[in-house]
Protein backbone atom coordinates (compact mmCIF):
# COMPACT_ATOMS: atom_id res chain seq x y z
CA UNK A 1 0.00 0.00 0.00
CA UNK A 2 2.78 2.73 0.85
CA UNK A 3 4.58 2.10 -2.41
CA UNK A 4 1.28 2.51 -4.46
CA UNK A 5 0.56 5.39 -2.31
CA UNK A 6 3.44 6.95 -2.95
CA UNK A 7 3.49 7.49 -6.43
CA UNK A 8 0.32 9.83 -5.63
CA UNK A 9 2.86 12.29 -4.12
CA UNK A 10 3.68 13.02 -7.92
CA UNK A 11 -0.07 14.07 -8.35
CA UNK A 12 -0.67 16.17 -5.57
CA UNK A 13 -0.28 19.42 -7.48
CA UNK A 14 -1.95 17.93 -10.66
CA UNK A 15 -4.75 20.32 -11.32
CA UNK A 16 -6.59 17.80 -13.72
CA UNK A 17 -6.72 15.57 -11.29
CA UNK A 18 -10.20 14.71 -9.57
CA UNK A 19 -8.89 11.73 -7.41
CA UNK A 20 -8.01 8.46 -6.94
CA UNK A 21 -10.00 5.10 -6.79
CA UNK A 22 -8.82 2.60 -4.55
CA UNK A 23 -9.38 -0.50 -6.11
CA UNK A 24 -12.13 -1.98 -8.17
CA UNK A 25 -14.65 -4.39 -7.72
CA UNK A 26 -13.22 -6.57 -4.97
CA UNK A 27 -14.43 -9.61 -3.53
CA UNK A 28 -16.24 -8.95 -0.48
CA UNK A 29 -18.45 -12.44 0.13
CA UNK A 30 -20.21 -14.43 -2.35
CA UNK A 31 -20.22 -12.64 -6.18
CA UNK A 32 -19.17 -13.92 -9.36
CA UNK A 33 -15.74 -15.63 -8.16
CA UNK A 34 -17.27 -18.05 -5.33
CA UNK A 35 -20.33 -18.62 -3.03
CA UNK A 36 -18.10 -18.27 0.11
CA UNK A 37 -18.45 -15.08 2.55
CA UNK A 38 -15.20 -13.46 3.69
CA UNK A 39 -14.85 -14.45 6.92
CA UNK A 40 -15.39 -18.33 5.79
CA UNK A 41 -12.78 -17.45 2.68
CA UNK A 42 -10.24 -16.34 5.58
CA UNK A 43 -10.95 -19.34 7.71
CA UNK A 44 -9.48 -21.46 4.89
CA UNK A 45 -6.47 -19.44 4.55
CA UNK A 46 -2.60 -20.85 5.73
CA UNK A 47 -1.84 -21.20 9.53
CA UNK A 48 0.72 -17.92 9.02
CA UNK A 49 -1.78 -15.78 6.99
CA UNK A 50 -2.70 -12.68 8.43
CA UNK A 51 -6.08 -13.03 7.30
CA UNK A 52 -6.49 -16.59 9.07
CA UNK A 53 -5.09 -15.33 12.47
CA UNK A 54 -7.04 -11.90 12.65
CA UNK A 55 -10.09 -14.55 11.42
CA UNK A 56 -9.41 -16.87 14.33
CA UNK A 57 -8.99 -14.42 16.68
CA UNK A 58 -12.14 -12.44 16.08
CA UNK A 59 -13.85 -15.76 16.90
CA UNK A 60 -12.17 -16.44 19.89
CA UNK A 61 -13.13 -12.81 20.82
CA UNK A 62 -16.33 -12.49 19.84
CA UNK A 63 -17.88 -16.42 21.07
CA UNK A 64 -15.25 -16.10 24.63
CA UNK A 65 -12.96 -19.29 24.14
CA UNK A 66 -11.94 -21.92 22.52
CA UNK A 67 -14.67 -24.21 24.65
CA UNK A 68 -17.36 -21.58 23.02
CA UNK A 69 -16.04 -21.92 19.46
CA UNK A 70 -16.29 -25.79 19.46
CA UNK A 71 -19.94 -25.95 20.87
CA UNK A 72 -21.22 -23.68 18.05
CA UNK A 73 -18.95 -25.31 15.17
CA UNK A 74 -19.45 -28.81 16.21
CA UNK A 75 -15.37 -29.11 16.63
CA UNK A 76 -12.53 -30.08 19.26
CA UNK A 77 -9.75 -27.85 19.12
CA UNK A 78 -7.60 -27.77 22.34
CA UNK A 79 -5.59 -25.07 21.55
CA UNK A 80 -5.59 -21.82 19.13
CA UNK A 81 -2.76 -23.10 17.02
CA UNK A 82 -4.95 -26.10 15.92
CA UNK A 83 -7.56 -23.32 14.93
CA UNK A 84 -5.11 -21.64 13.01
CA UNK A 85 -3.89 -24.96 11.38
CA UNK A 86 -7.52 -26.11 10.07
CA UNK A 87 -8.98 -25.41 6.94
CA UNK A 88 -11.48 -28.19 7.20
CA UNK A 89 -13.99 -27.07 10.83
CA UNK A 90 -15.99 -24.05 9.82
CA UNK A 91 -18.50 -25.58 7.26
CA UNK A 92 -21.54 -24.41 10.30
CA UNK A 93 -20.46 -20.77 9.64
CA UNK A 94 -21.81 -21.78 6.23
CA UNK A 95 -25.08 -22.81 6.52
CA UNK A 96 -27.03 -19.50 7.26
CA UNK A 97 -27.68 -19.82 11.32
CA UNK A 98 -28.21 -16.72 13.01
CA UNK A 99 -25.17 -16.86 14.65
CA UNK A 100 -23.35 -17.34 11.74
CA UNK A 101 -24.40 -14.70 9.76
CA UNK A 102 -24.60 -12.22 12.83
CA UNK A 103 -20.56 -13.29 12.68
CA UNK A 104 -20.25 -13.25 9.26
CA UNK A 105 -21.49 -9.35 9.41
CA UNK A 106 -19.33 -8.39 12.00
CA UNK A 107 -16.03 -9.97 10.81
CA UNK A 108 -17.10 -8.23 7.01
CA UNK A 109 -17.55 -4.99 8.89
CA UNK A 110 -14.37 -4.84 10.85
CA UNK A 111 -12.24 -5.92 7.35
CA UNK A 112 -14.08 -3.24 5.26
CA UNK A 113 -13.38 -1.01 8.35
CA UNK A 114 -9.74 -1.64 8.10
CA UNK A 115 -8.89 -1.78 4.82
CA UNK A 116 -10.81 2.20 3.86
CA UNK A 117 -8.79 3.33 6.94
CA UNK A 118 -5.57 2.31 5.92
CA UNK A 119 -5.87 2.80 1.98
CA UNK A 120 -7.40 6.05 2.06
CA UNK A 121 -4.90 6.89 5.10
CA UNK A 122 -1.90 6.42 2.39
CA UNK A 123 -2.90 8.11 -0.21
CA UNK A 124 -4.06 11.57 2.17
CA UNK A 125 -0.76 10.90 3.64
CA UNK A 126 0.82 11.49 0.36
CA UNK A 127 -1.60 13.54 -1.65
CA UNK A 128 -4.18 15.80 1.10
CA UNK A 129 -5.74 17.53 -2.73
CA UNK A 130 -7.58 14.92 -4.36
CA UNK A 131 -10.19 13.30 -3.26
CA UNK A 132 -10.54 9.71 -2.71
CA UNK A 133 -13.55 8.13 -4.96
CA UNK A 134 -13.98 4.86 -3.10
CA UNK A 135 -13.43 1.38 -4.56
CA UNK A 136 -16.05 0.53 -7.70
CA UNK A 137 -17.84 -1.74 -6.41
CA UNK A 138 -19.80 -4.13 -8.05
CA UNK A 139 -23.67 -2.80 -7.45
CA UNK A 140 -25.72 -5.96 -6.72
CA UNK A 141 -22.47 -7.85 -5.32
CA UNK A 142 -21.21 -5.23 -2.03
CA UNK A 143 -22.88 -5.77 1.03
CA UNK A 144 -23.94 -2.64 2.85
CA UNK A 145 -21.45 -3.32 5.20
CA UNK A 146 -18.89 -2.54 3.35
CA UNK A 147 -20.27 0.88 2.10
CA UNK A 148 -21.04 1.51 5.89
CA UNK A 149 -17.13 1.20 6.69
CA UNK A 150 -15.89 2.83 3.44
CA UNK A 151 -18.17 6.30 4.30
CA UNK A 152 -16.05 8.22 6.98
CA UNK A 153 -12.81 7.30 4.93
CA UNK A 154 -13.75 8.28 1.37
CA UNK A 155 -15.42 10.91 -0.42
CA UNK A 156 -16.80 9.45 -3.08
CA UNK A 157 -18.83 6.11 -3.34
CA UNK A 158 -18.05 4.70 -6.75
CA UNK A 159 -20.12 1.68 -7.84
CA UNK A 160 -19.95 -0.19 -11.05
CA UNK A 161 -23.55 -0.89 -12.26
CA UNK A 162 -24.80 -3.08 -15.12
CA UNK A 163 -28.10 -3.17 -15.77
CA UNK A 164 -29.11 -7.49 -15.29
CA UNK A 165 -31.83 -9.49 -15.95
CA UNK A 166 -34.52 -9.58 -13.45
CA UNK A 167 -34.09 -12.61 -12.23
CA UNK A 168 -30.30 -12.56 -11.55
CA UNK A 169 -30.59 -9.28 -10.01
CA UNK A 170 -32.55 -10.52 -7.69
CA UNK A 171 -31.32 -13.87 -6.60
CA UNK A 172 -27.92 -12.28 -6.41
CA UNK A 173 -29.27 -9.25 -4.20
CA UNK A 174 -31.27 -11.87 -1.45
CA UNK A 175 -27.60 -13.86 -1.31
CA UNK A 176 -25.17 -10.91 -1.21
CA UNK A 177 -27.08 -8.36 1.13
CA UNK A 178 -26.01 -5.63 -1.31
CA UNK A 179 -28.50 -2.42 -1.74
CA UNK A 180 -31.42 -2.88 -4.32
CA UNK A 181 -29.88 -0.15 -7.05
CA UNK A 182 -33.41 0.34 -8.30
CA UNK A 183 -34.59 4.41 -7.79
CA UNK A 184 -30.82 5.96 -8.44
CA UNK A 185 -29.50 3.86 -5.63
CA UNK A 186 -32.29 5.76 -3.14
CA UNK A 187 -32.32 2.85 -0.67
CA UNK A 188 -27.66 3.32 0.26
CA UNK A 189 -27.94 7.19 -0.15
CA UNK A 190 -31.01 6.97 2.31
CA UNK A 191 -27.81 5.68 4.77
CA UNK A 192 -24.80 6.44 3.74
CA UNK A 193 -25.19 10.25 2.61
CA UNK A 194 -22.13 10.64 0.00
CA UNK A 195 -21.99 11.63 -3.46
CA UNK A 196 -22.44 8.25 -5.85
CA UNK A 197 -20.44 7.88 -8.73
CA UNK A 198 -21.24 5.51 -11.11
CA UNK A 199 -18.10 4.09 -12.53
CA UNK A 200 -19.14 1.34 -15.58
CA UNK A 201 -22.49 0.68 -17.30
CA UNK A 202 -23.30 -0.52 -20.39
CA UNK A 203 -26.00 -1.96 -23.38
CA UNK A 204 -25.55 -4.94 -25.58
CA UNK A 205 -27.57 -5.61 -29.00
CA UNK A 206 -28.19 -8.38 -31.34
CA UNK A 207 -27.22 -6.47 -34.51
CA UNK A 208 -23.69 -6.54 -34.03
CA UNK A 209 -22.98 -9.12 -36.06
CA UNK A 210 -21.46 -10.77 -32.87
CA UNK A 211 -23.95 -12.56 -30.93
CA UNK A 212 -23.32 -10.57 -27.27
CA UNK A 213 -24.71 -13.81 -25.38
CA UNK A 214 -21.89 -13.98 -22.47
CA UNK A 215 -22.03 -14.12 -20.00
CA UNK A 216 -26.03 -13.85 -19.87
CA UNK A 217 -26.58 -12.35 -16.86
CA UNK A 218 -27.30 -8.78 -19.53
CA UNK A 219 -30.61 -8.21 -21.30
CA UNK A 220 -29.60 -7.80 -25.25
CA UNK A 221 -31.24 -5.56 -26.98
CA UNK A 222 -32.49 -5.69 -30.37
CA UNK A 223 -30.32 -2.87 -31.95
CA UNK A 224 -27.84 0.19 -32.33
CA UNK A 225 -30.71 2.24 -31.74
CA UNK A 226 -32.21 0.75 -29.00
CA UNK A 227 -28.68 0.87 -27.16
CA UNK A 228 -29.14 4.90 -27.60
CA UNK A 229 -31.92 4.85 -25.83
CA UNK A 230 -31.12 2.73 -23.05
CA UNK A 231 -27.84 4.79 -22.72
CA UNK A 232 -29.89 8.27 -22.59
CA UNK A 233 -32.45 6.76 -20.68
CA UNK A 234 -30.00 5.62 -17.95
CA UNK A 235 -27.42 8.76 -17.93
CA UNK A 236 -30.69 10.64 -17.29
Amino acid sequence: VNLWAEEAASYRDEPNLLGYFLDNELRWGPDYRGSETLLYLYLHLDAEAGGKIEAVDFLLDDLGDIEAVNTFLGSDFTTREEMLASTSDWIELARGSERAIRLTSEFLSATAERYYSITSAAIRRNDPNHLILGSREVSIFAPIEVYRAARPHVDVISINNYVFLDIVRDTVLAISGAPNPDNGFAELHSEIDAPLLIGEFGFRAADSGLPNSYPPIYPVLDTQMDRATAYVEYAE
